[in-house]
């Protein structure tokens, strides 16, 4: 919580611990005296990275050319290779065709029916069909 004019205010965030290096100069406000108390480890020095991440999201023409590569490895991850069996987390975009309703190459016998609009296999109009 951080203290303005008597108001609390909250941040939400997430606390990184790490060691400093030495010759790590971001902040150029702290004194040498302050820099010599950190590398023997006597203080600890805190720094706000970014209070708010945004992850902008993008249609896949107007992707960055730099996040294509990345892109293009998720949506293998998710999709799968269309080989074997589908994983839970795999998403299914391959689509299963059967071409075993018919083969008209082999003669008119072997043709898939044509379902309505013949005596044989009329429209369905709503009634029970005889």
């Amino acid at each position: 919580m951080f203290q303005t004019h008597g108001s609390n205010k909250k941040i939400k965030g997430t606390v990184v611990l790490m060691k400093k290096n030495f010759f790590y100069f971001n902040d150029f406000n702290a004194s040498v005296l302050a820099r010599v108390k950190e590398f023997w480890g006597r203080r600890v020095s805190l720094q706000l990275i970014s209070a708010v991440m945004v992850i902008l999201t993008y249609i896949p023409s107007d992707t960055p050319l730099a996040l294509r590569k990345y892109r293009q490895q998720e949506l293998e991850q998710l999709r799968g290779n269309g080989t074997g069996e589908l994983n839970e987390w795999e998403r299914v975009y391959d689509y299963a065709y059967y071409n075993d309703l018919g083969d008209p190459d082999s003669g008119s016998n072997y043709a898939r029916p044509v379902l309505g609009g013949t005596s044989q296999y009329p429209y369905c109009h709503g009634h029970v069909l005889e």
